[in-house]
């Protein structure tokens, strides 16, 4: 279903899923004036330009497995991405997708539980598509990129972009909801190569120790992402925590 203007695609997908609406419910929207990531920063989502979508998922597995569905679809926005501009997109950890230094788009999951079971899971994707560099706010002109400046040219439009992302969706989240985790993880490890061997600082989310600093070491078997601490330790690092790249 397509919406003119909302909030934000994830809050309306709620609201969607709260009055029944079934698994596999896509909501696009032209603008959000509410659009937010993680740790509620403001997604700017201005209309006309970007692709603000959300897609609803029940899906019958633990809730520890939850973040596999956060990268399955970071791996389907960045082939996405990648098939509409031929540039490299990556993804940096756990949601972000970026081109050089500069963020293309992200991933927003939100997971409801009860009774040891997801009850619903619902995942978002922003992407800038058609902005211009005039189109960004100043405080995220040269931090951020659009596909239209990645491919100039290319008569970039974002219906394509939108139904390429989901159509590699659904293929991923069979395969999650088959428990086949083995090939999703070694897709999202190729498109993230900032997640083995890059030094990194770790500030836990919910603020049970101090931040510490390490190096990352891959994908662990539930999404987490295991980095090595400077005293030989293997944590995981979890969709809670807060990371940044560079030295120690």
């Amino acid at each position: 279903m397509v919406r003119t203007s909302v909030g934000s695609t994830n809050d309306e997908l709620r609201r969607l899923a709260e009055g029944g609406a079934p698994a596999g419910t896509a909501l696009v929207a032209d603008h959000q004036h509410a659009g937010r990531g993680r740790r509620a920063r403001v997604w700017h989502s201005p209309p006309g330009l970007g692709a603000y979508v959300s897609v609803l998922f029940r899906p019958a597995r633990p809730p520890g497995e939850a973040a596999r569905w956060t990268l399955a679809a970071a791996v389907a926005a960045a082939g996405a991405c990648r098939e509409a501009t031929g540039a490299d997109v990556a993804i940096e950890w756990p949601n972000d997708l970026v081109c050089g230094e500069r963020k293309l788009g992200g991933i927003l999951a939100e997971l409801r539980s009860a009774g040891g079971a997801m009850r619903d899971l619902v995942v978002g994707a922003g992407v800038n598509v058609l902005q211009r560099e005039q189109d960004f706010p100043p405080e995220l002109r040269g931090r951020a990129t659009s596909l239209q400046l990645l491919a100039p040219g290319r008569g970039l439009r974002r219906e394509p972009l939108i139904a390429g992302w989901l159509g590699r969706l659904r293929e991923l989240d069979a395969r999650l909801e088959r428990g086949d985790w083995a090939p999703v993880a070694a897709a999202w490890s190729a498109l993230a190569p900032a997640a083995e061997g890059r030094h990194v600082r770790v500030r836990p989310g919910d603020g049970s120790a101090a931040p510490y600093a390490g190096i990352t070491r891959g994908l662990a078997a539930d999404g987490a992402l295991r980095v090595e601490r400077s005293d030989g330790a293997l944590v995981a690092v979890r969709l809670v925590d807060s990371l940044t790249y560079g030295e120690p």
